[in-house]
């Protein structure tokens, strides 16, 4: 039963294929893991085949800063998401697409608002 199962898996093996790396990756050769490129985010898709592993999508992103590339969900210093298009949390993003430490007047502009609507009731 156990050289059935070698043979199964050999098999297997041996209808693998190379395929072109795609935009977005950084390929070093079969059965290595692709990388992202700068400026570009790989995500795990999980398939109901568990004996392939999951497949990945890539997603541009919008500044280097957020994707400085690397492997699965990697983004770059306070980034989070698909795409690491958003913030961690107690960062917000600056005009410049920079995440940074939350001051006080995030939060005093919310507090703020939510009085005024309170009295505007």
């Amino acid at each position: 039963a156990a050289a059935a199962a070698a043979a199964a898996k050999e098999a297997k093996n041996s209808e693998r294929s190379c395929s072109e790396c795609s935009e977005g990756a950084n390929c070093e050769g079969f059965g290595a893991e692709p990388r992202a490129a700068e400026g570009y985010m790989l995500e795990a898709i999980y398939l109901d085949d568990a004996e392939e592993g999951p497949g990945l999508s890539i997603f541009r992103c919008s500044s280097f800063k957020a994707c400085p590339g690397g492997g699965v969900f990697e983004c770059g210093s306070g980034y989070e998401g698909i795409a690491c298009a958003r913030c961690r949390v107690g960062l917000s993003m600056t005009n410049d697409g920079t995440c940074e430490p939350c001051d006080g007047s995030q939060t005093a502009v919310a507090v703020g608002g939510s009085i005024l609507m309170v009295a505007l009731v």
